[in-house]
């Protein structure tokens, strides 16, 4: 058994392993490393999977050393006390637009002057921009005087962050996250899964009883656009490019059929036919999503649509089948917005359009094995019919090396933020593995096995009674 001293040291061993490999991964490409003091946007390597990989282990050995070393009274007041300030600072300099402000002043810009064109009290103004400058967001490089850097760059109001970190700030906190213990502790609210029901619902009770994000979205046209802007972020964050490049899809024979199952703009086709045009790709959602869907790809793909590569059918996927006989169906992040009830009925609507070696991919955030017990989430390939293959896929998530969390703790906190944000906006969840195999299973599928994308993954599936191998089977 190690002693305390022991794992710190291997903490710091990770850490320098870690952050070795990220520089690494940022030189072989060809990429500057990045800095806090730089002025521009970094350029991230091609493949981002190595470095994420290397991040997970950094981001959770860095906060588990900073938590053993820091006296339990110093951390937890920080903790009670920093997301709240943190918030009202970023909702200051977002509804400013002070990246985008600064943007013009590459020497930086004083705070009176900053002041002058946005309107602000400058001495106060100072004092946000100074916390905030203190976690790498704006550099102060003289006296009150600031410019952007990569952390405020990402915050201007031409990039994707941008919408959902200004929905965030302005209403998801004060409605939702904030009415997370009054939700629970309501005997109505809190005993309930259904989606009218949720923090979120509670926080605009008075405003629209019964309501839910999507009907109070409804109702606030100029929230609504920043939610569809904000869900481009989606795209990097949940491993789009990942499931691009992890996946086999060169060995699918040409003129394979992909079928985006409650697809809305169609995310992941889009990203694919720019490489894989021997697949055909339908795009199933209900008619109003199907309509903006043929609008976007007119805009984004118009060589794709006039050359026949994709088509749209429209469906409601609790009340109908997905067109028969394609080879892959692509569920994107859909179960996680429902109950077990809803997702199991989602998936038996699948099911009878599996032809022989049609396969079920089902593409969510993980959640990460809680302990080392190798019984969790099918560590041993339990219920699985491969065994690990490499980095790419596998029969689980992988687990940290310790003395780290099983879990990566902080290098999974987007995964574990992402599944308060589902209960908080919709009473739903991120699952486990072990929970989307018990959905697929009583919807009548054979998990096949976990094609592992770090925070997210592909969970491949086939109908219970097939057996036929695939073109990728390993």
């Amino acid at each position: 058994m190690t002693s305390p001293a022991d794992d710190i040291r291997n903490l710091l061993k990770l850490i320098n392993t870690a952050a070795e490999d990220a520089i690494q991964q940022y030189e072989s490409a060809g990429c500057d490393v990045p800095s806090p003091a730089s002025t521009a946007t970094p350029k991230l390597p091609p493949d981002v999977l190595p470095l994420k990989r290397s991040l997970r282990i950094l981001e959770g050995a860095c906060q588990q050393l900073i938590v053993t070393l820091t006296p339990p009274d110093i951390a937890v007041y920080t903790w009670t006390f920093a997301p709240g300030v943190d918030m009202a600072c970023f909702r200051i300099i977002i509804n400013a637009n002070i990246p985008d402000l600064l943007t013009a002043y590459p020497e930086g810009l004083s705070v009176q002057e900053i002041g002058a064109k946005t309107g602000l009290e400058p001495t106060k103004l100072l004092r946000v921009l100074r916390n905030l400058a203190s976690k790498h967001c704006f550099r102060e490089i003289n006296a009150g005087v600031f410019v952007n850097n990569p952390l405020s760059l990402a915050l201007r109001s031409d990039q994707p962050v941008y919408s959902m970190a200004k929905l965030r700030a302005n209403r998801l906190h004060e409605h939702a996250f904030g009415r997370l213990w009054e939700t629970l502790s309501n005997p109505e609210y809190g005993q309930s899964d259904s989606v009218d029901k949720c923090a979120f619902s509670y926080g605009i009770k008075d405003e629209m009883p019964g309501g839910t994000l999507f009907t109070w979205l409804r109702e606030h046209p100029e929230f609504s656009k920043l939610f569809n802007q904000g869900m481009g972020i989606l795209a990097s964050v949940t491993n789009v490019p990942a499931v691009v490049k992890v996946f086999p899809w060169d060995k699918l024979p040409s003129g394979s059929t992909f079928c985006d199952v409650g697809a809305g703009i169609g995310t992941m086709p889009l990203a694919l036919v720019k490489s894989y045009d021997h697949i055909h790709y339908v795009l199933q959602d209900t008619p109003n999503v199907v309509e903006h869907a043929q609008k976007h790809w007119a805009e984004h793909s118009p060589a794709a649509l006039s050359g026949g590569k994709v088509s749209f059918e429209p469906m409601d996927f609790f009340t109908d089948s997905p067109l028969p006989g394609e080879d892959i169906y692509f569920l994107r992040q859909i179960i996680h917005d429902w109950t077990f009830e809803n997702c199991v009925k989602i998936l038996k609507n699948v099911r009878p359009s599996l032809k022989p070696g049609s396969r079920v991919l089902i593409n969510e955030y993980i959640l990460p094995p809680p302990t080392f017990d190798k019984t969790t989430n099918g560590i041993n390939g339990a219920n699985g019919t491969n065994g690990v293959n490499g980095h790419s896929h596998s029969q689980s998530p992988q687990i940290a090396p310790k003395p780290l969390l099983p879990s990566y703790g902080a290098g999974a906190a987007r995964t574990f933020l992402q599944d308060i944000a589902m209960l908080v906006l919709l009473n739903s969840q991120e699952r486990t593995l072990d929970q989307i195999k018990e959905i697929g299973q009583a919807a009548g599928l054979r998990f096949i096995k976990l094609w592992d994308l770090l925070e997210t993954g592909l969970v491949e599936f086939a109908r219970d009674d097939d057996f036929t191998r695939t073109a990728w089977d390993a």
